[in-house]
């Protein structure tokens, strides 16, 4: 008999209300923050942010046949 591993990896997806703590996802000039140990998925395309900072993890949802759009004001 073979042995074998797997991983599991939790991930967020941005669009849903349970990433941010049950509330709506952040909305144009939101100050937005991924803590350490977080992972979290793109999957839509969000407002403009006022700020994004990364300290967890950031991917983006490489399934869609759309683009995503990230945009931070600078």
């Amino acid at each position: 008999m073979a042995a074998c591993s797997a991983t599991y990896e939790y991930v967020d997806l941005w669009s849903r209300r349970t990433t941010w703590g049950g509330g709506a996802p952040p909305v144009e000039g939101s100050l937005v923050s991924i803590p350490p140990g977080i992972n979290v998925m793109l999957d839509v395309s969000p407002p403009l942010l006022g700020a994004l900072v990364v300290e967890g993890r950031l991917t983006f949802d490489e399934s869609l046949t759309d683009e995503i759009e990230l945009r931070v004001r600078a």
